[in-house]
């Protein structure tokens, strides 16, 4: 298994909005382009054609021909994949098919369009039924070289799911930086029937967050630009962009499918399961503060939390603000004396601050979107720890 650092594990859900979008539609050398959506929508210019293809066959691995090819990252990509996949005991597949020019693609089409017009269609009805199996020409991920077909004997079917080789890659591909691009019941989304030979390279750690969530392509493209599936949590939301990166990282998640319930009390038990998803090796297991089991989470049970949190986990707190001095709280007195120090640590950090008014309202129940917002900080101090 690969190991992932903090800064490789939040390197995009900590990005900007915009700096992602920009890379999602990016298809130049500087950073790849290995995200770029390719689809009905989002077409490749007719004299795309990459410049640093690579031959498979140059890899010692199984290959139809020697013209299948791979852009160089995800050729030496699908290399360690299927060194992997071997060292597992599991026979290494064929790569049937990689880069594919316009031209040919042009080709392909138009013989699955004569195909279904032989069968009766009218060149509408049959152009659209084409292009659910072959992609009309700069619709398709195989000139981009970054899509490779995979199989045991050349043919491409549904039946590849069920081998050795496709269950392996389906459970291990996102740890080479492919995904499965056309997954069973996705259909409605991609435009293309289930291809469970069809592997699209996007890098970690965007495969990662891909298979981790279930995604498409699509939608991952959609979560970085909308930056949220839940019906309740708006753009105008001054949390959207914290519980964007919380949610992309697996550190929390709705209360339902479509729901975060960003005003909605959090329980202590909940937040200390939340802490056990931090990225990174820490642990909550260790914490034995008396809040356990305590109820609803209150502003100062999150600052000793955290703060027991960063103790057990050795993680350098007072990094941005050390020695700065604050205006006590207008209701200091409030805070209570096992919490003082827990809250300070938090604000000279940076990681919690008090209310516009000066006070920090401590035995106030913390929401979801607060957690949200404090978690997305402490993180980053995390990461600056790393």
């Amino acid at each position: 298994m690969l190991k992932f650092t903090m800064s490789i594990i939040c390197a995009v859900v900590l990005m900007s909005i915009s700096a992602a979008i920009a890379l999602a539609n990016d298809s130049s050398d500087d950073d790849g382009g290995y995200i770029r959506l390719i689809n009905h929508s989002n077409h490749l210019p007719s004299g795309y054609t990459p410049d640093d293809l690579v031959r498979l066959s140059s890899g010692g691995v199984p290959v139809s021909s020697t013209a299948v090819m791979l852009r160089a990252t995800a050729a030496e990509a699908y290399f360690e994949m299927m060194r992997a996949m071997q060292a597992d005991g599991v026979r290494v597949p064929i790569a049937v098919s990689g880069y594919r020019s316009y031209a040919r693609q042009t080709e392909l089409f138009n013989n699955r369009v004569q195909r279904h017009r032989n069968e009766g269609l009218n060149a509408a009805d049959a152009a659209a039924l084409a292009a659910t199996v072959v992609a009309r020409p700069g619709t398709s991920e195989h000139q981009s070289g970054l899509a490779i077909d995979i199989s045991m004997d050349g043919s491409l079917t549904a039946a590849f799911a069920n081998t050795q080789q496709g269950r392996w890659l389906y459970e291990n591909a996102w740890r080479f930086g492919f995904i499965l691009r056309y997954p069973y019941g996705t259909t409605h989304i991609t435009g293309i029937i289930y291809e469970p030979w069809h592997f699209r390279y996007v890098g970690l750690p965007h495969s990662r967050i891909i298979f981790e969530n279930g995604w498409v392509l699509e939608e991952y493209i959609e979560f970085i630009m909308y930056g949220t599936f839940f019906s309740d949590v708006s753009a105008s939301d001054w949390f959207l962009d914290d519980i964007t990166k919380i949610t992309g990282l697996g550190i929390m998640y709705g209360v339902s499918s479509d729901r975060f319930a960003p005003n909605a009390a959090i329980s202590v038990d909940e937040f200390i399961g939340i802490l056990n998803n931090l990225p990174g090796d820490g642990s909550a297991s260790g914490i034995r503060t008396y809040l356990t089991n305590s109820g609803y989470l209150t502003r100062e049970g999150v600052a000793m939390l955290l703060f027991e949190y960063a103790q057990l986990n050795f993680i350098e707190l007072q990094r941005w603000r050390i020695f700065q001095h604050f205006a006590p709280f207008t209701d200091q007195a409030d805070i209570s004396p096992y919490a003082a120090h827990a809250v300070f640590a938090m604000r000279s950090a940076g990681i919690m601050q008090g209310r516009p008014d000066g006070r920090f309202d401590p035995v106030h129940n913390v929401t979801r979107a607060e957690v949200a917002t404090v978690l997305s900080t402490f993180i980053r101090i995390m990461k600056s720890s790393d």
